[in-house]
């Protein structure tokens, strides 16, 4: 049987969230204050049902999704959340949370859970919805603590259903969160938009206007917003976007003084972390979709492993070093759990090399994007198709200068291939030539950190940058 779903609101994000539904699934209706608009969605058959009053939606709906500006969600909860049906769930979309649980909260006998899709348009209306909006947003979810786990995980269906992926946060940690990634950004874009174009006079201002072009029209759009939306979402998170612009102004402060200074080396260091960071989110917005996994290889300790899970971290995606699914496999052979090092002794160099491609292959079988870290030799082994190395994706490799890899080696003592020469840091290094000259013809990408970005969240970062402009 079908869960009946109410809009309360039916502006863009509330048409559009109707049209998204599955019908198979939710009997979608609504309800908002303008009759016409009422009219309107039920001839598109966007819904099915156009309730009379507030009041009959709560008495009717399994869940009522409450998409009206701040006031008007808290307002619309205190006189008729008294009228929800049994066993039915309360929610909302408001960008700002604090204020609106609080007033949920005045009503003990209300089942109420906050949500809020990040997902909009400078656009306003039902007549711009579109039912692709909430596609591949992020949505948050905010819980009480004593939130019922069976209306948790209906809300949850309900925002996955239309392509979403859920967040579970608390009211003020989400305030402090959306602060920094929306509403700041909305202020900014009236202040960019009034500093460049406020002339005063026409002839002026003509000028001005022939002046932007793309650059003016991208990091501007959002001040196209609703004034009064935007002062009715800042009004109400003061202290949040307090501490939001002030982080913002220490940024710029920076960058203002390296130029000030001349320090232009330093002012191309922060300019390069800012296209890294951006860079990194258009890769994660584009995670679920990515057309290939990012698989790290590299001379022994280069750091790929670290940066690897820094990148599945960022990304969202399952992560598999190599090495450690080698030892898992050779423990459920052997029944006995060695370290890599030990286990290229005990199999030699064929057994070793035919265990690490039957751990590659188990890897990749599902075709799935995925973060994977490759043993130093794994590129050379010749157990290994082409087909086999195809499906590693974006092949990076991670370059350091011996020196600095071999130190790292010396923490953990001389593997054995190094234990028995004259000179082992010589041999490091000519064996790290040849499987550099390897690299250098299978890797897509080879990067040698630069100083500033030893830390693997930065390596990761440079890698998220590169990666996007090779795929995305």
């Amino acid at each position: 049987m079908r869960k009946k779903i109410c809009i309360a609101g039916l502006g863009l994000l509330g048409t559009s969230l109707a049209m998204a539904l599955d019908r198979s699934r939710y009997e979608v209706n609504g309800w908002c204050r303008n009759p016409d608009t009422g009219k309107w969605v039920l001839q598109k058959e966007i819904i099915e049902k156009f309730y009379a009053s507030p009041e009959e939606a709560m008495q009717d709906a399994d869940l009522v999704c409450i998409c009206l500006p701040i006031p008007v969600i808290i307002d619309f909860i205190r006189q008729y959340g008294k009228y929800q049906k049994s066993g039915a769930l309360l929610t909302d979309i408001g960008s700002v949370k604090g204020v609106i649980c609080k007033a949920a909260a005045e009503i003990p006998s209300l089942n109420f859970i906050g949500s809020h899709p990040m997902a909009g348009t400078e656009k306003s209306g039902p007549h711009a919805a579109f039912a692709t909006l909430f596609n591949n947003a992020d949505v948050f979810i905010v819980p009480e603590a004593d939130s019922d786990p069976a209306s948790l995980r209906f809300l949850q269906e309900f925002w996955e259903s239309i392509h979403t992926h859920v967040r579970f946060v608390p009211a003020e940690n989400h305030d402090k969160l959306v602060a920094n990634t929306s509403h700041m950004l909305h202020i900014i874009a009236s202040a960019l938009s009034q500093s460049i174009l406020d002339a005063p006079d026409a002839d002026e201002l003509r000028l001005n206007y022939a002046g932007c072009a793309t650059g003016f029209r991208d990091t501007s759009r959002i001040a196209s917003s609703s004034p009064a939306m935007w002062r009715e979402i800042c009004e109400n998170n003061v202290p949040a976007i307090m501490a939001a612009l002030d982080s913002f102004e220490t940024r710029l402060s920076a960058m203002k003084e390296s130029l000030r200074t001349g320090q232009f080396e330093d002012f191309e260091t922060l300019f390069t972390k800012g296209r890294y960071l951006r860079d990194s989110w258009l890769c994660y917005k584009a995670a679920v979709k990515l057309p290939e996994s990012i698989t790290l290889c590299g001379i022994k300790h280069a750091g790929k492993s670290s940066a690897a899970g820094e990148l599945a971290r960022i990304l969202a995606l399952k992560y598999y070093d190599t090495d450690d699914v080698l030892v898992e496999m050779f423990t459920a052979k052997y029944g006995e759990k060695l370290s890599v090092r030990e286990i290229y002794i005990r199999l030699g160099e064929e057994g070793f090399r035919k265990l690490e491609a039957e751990a590659i292959r188990s890897v990749t079988v599902d075709g799935q994007p995925k973060i994977i870290a490759l043993g130093g030799g794994a590129l050379s082994n010749s157990f290994l198709t082409e087909d086999d190395l195809k499906k590693l994706g974006v092949i990076v490799c991670l370059d350091v200068p011996d020196s600095v890899a071999f130190e790292r080696i010396l923490k953990n003592g001389l593997p054995p291939f190094l234990k028995d020469a004259e000179d082992p840091f010589a041999k490091f290094s000519a064996m790290n030539q040849e499987k550099r000259d390897l690299f250098r013809k299978k890797a897509h990408i080879y990067l040698t950190p630069a100083a500033f970005e030893q830390t693997p969240r930065d390596i990761a970062l440079h890698i998220l940058s590169l990666y996007k402009e090779k795929v995305l």
